[in-house]
């Protein structure tokens, strides 16, 4: 991404920046060389109250040797073998033995903690082992945003809590397998959670405070950032975590997370009324995997890349709606499915139930997930042979739902499609695994 600087200029370096998200950008999930630390040891046994067990050894940090996760992989079963850590984090021999993992138990083949308490997931781009229909007790009852991690490993959910008939309070809550819920530490003041990276270690958005406000990047490694705030409200973050989009007063600035400098991309024209400059807040912004491709919404859809700039690709009649991204930035949700051929936009055969609102779109472009379709939460898919089927969630997990509060919408998707989350009625947290 070292060509942002060339063709744009720099206009900032925040070297805090820079410095603090490093562990977050460039480490290994598992230790090893590529993080210069030491593999995880994992105890076998619970996450609150570990049972005896063998530890795996630690490894020396620059030889990429550490010790194997240990431990079940949750719920009464038996620890696994720990052992060396080769350069790509993956266990590749025996250590210690761990003890019996009681429900909840952290570390295990499916995963290790990391130095600062977080569950961290066996691979980028992984998957989680599947687990049954499940209802997340998350503390707040008036959520307004749930994002999962590519893998679907770890959930965020955001939103405050109502107190009588006033909905008060804003907070940022996360969830993982073996760790449960529990609040972003720390958790900025009245936050909304704008987007977060593909493995849910950076996390952008705003906050408000009776004195004021401002915008916020929030790491899994250090906590807030308030050191070296975006030049601008930030909206979006490539999967990868290397580049943060937002826009602020030079347009939409674009942030480089492993070398802390911002430049400005500047703002399409606007077609629609060539005297009138688009206002740089009035877009929504979106990109793929690794930041090379950028859309933009305002009246019209924008497709950016570093070779073409900004281009018109769809109408305004076309774009209205949310807009989602696949992680090769050639499939788009706006007002239906597009995809890019090269040239120019064309429908895509995954579309959306007629009555349905689209929520979510998988990374891989297959999944849609959304809401009020016509009894509540859908999943549309598209398969390899590209027929396109769509379920109701009410009706797949009947009987794991309450009558009463049956699930009135699907809010979030794994990069797969295979898992899914979404809300209740009265706004409980569900999580749903697919074949």
């Amino acid at each position: 991404m070292g060509t942002w600087d060339r063709r744009l200029g720099q206009v900032g370096v925040f070297v805090s920046l820079s410095t603090l998200l490093t562990m977050c950008v460039t480490s290994s999930p598992d230790g090893g060389a590529n993080s210069q630390q030491a593999g995880a040891s994992g105890s076998g046994g619970a996450h609150d109250a570990p049972s005896p067990g063998g530890a795996g050894g630690a490894g020396a940090p620059a030889s990429g040797a550490g010790g194997g996760a240990l431990g079940g992989t949750g719920g009464q079963q038996a620890g696994g073998n720990g052992g060396a850590v080769d350069l790509g984090g993956q266990p590749t021999g025996d250590g210690g033995v761990g003890g019996a993992d009681d429900a909840g138990g952290a570390g295990g083949a499916d995963g290790s903690e990391d130095a600062n308490g977080w569950w961290v997931p066996p691979a980028r781009g992984g998957s989680c082992p599947r687990q049954p229909f499940t209802m997340l007790a998350f503390p707040i009852n008036d959520i307004d945003r749930l994002d999962f991690s590519l893998d679907g490993c770890v959930l965020l959910a955001a939103g405050g809590y109502f107190n009588g008939d006033l909905s008060v309070g804003h907070e940022i809550y996360r969830w993982t397998r073996h760790e449960a819920v529990h609040q972003l530490n720390p958790n900025p003041t009245n936050a909304v959670l704008n987007a977060i990276s593909g493995d849910a270690s950076l996390a952008v958005g705003t906050w408000q405070s009776a004195t004021g406000g401002g915008n916020f990047i929030w790491s899994a490694s250090v906590g807030l950032l308030s050191s070296a705030p975006p030049p601008g409200t930030p909206k979006a973050i490539s999967d990868d975590g290397s580049v943060i989009l937002g826009t602020g007063s030079g347009g939409i600035f674009v942030l480089e997370t492993q070398s802390g400098s911002s430049s400005w991309l500047g703002l399409p024209p606007n077609l629609l009324d060539p005297g009138t400059p688009y206002v740089p807040e009035s877009f929504v912004l979106a990109t793929n995997q690794d930041g090379s491709v950028v859309y933009a919404k305002a009246s019209q859809l924008f497709r950016w890349t570093e070779a073409t700039g900004f281009t018109s690709v769809l109408s305004a009649a076309d774009s209205a709606g949310r807009l989602f991204v696949s992680a090769d930035g050639d499939t788009v949700f706006t007002s239906a499915v597009w995809h890019w051929n090269g040239s120019a936009m064309v429908r895509d055969v995954l579309q959306p139930p007629s009555s349905g609102i689209v929520e979510a779109l998988s990374a891989d472009g297959s999944t849609l997930v959304g809401s009020e379709y016509p009894a509540g939460a859908f999943v549309t898919r598209k398969a390899d042979n590209d027929a396109v089927s769509t379920v109701l969630i009410n009706d797949m997990f009947a009987d794991q739902l309450d009558p009463d509060d049956l699930a009135s919408g699907a809010y979030a998707v794994s990069a797969n499609g295979k898992r899914v989350a979404g809300l209740t009625e009265f706004e409980s947290v569900w999580l749903a695994d697919f074949p």
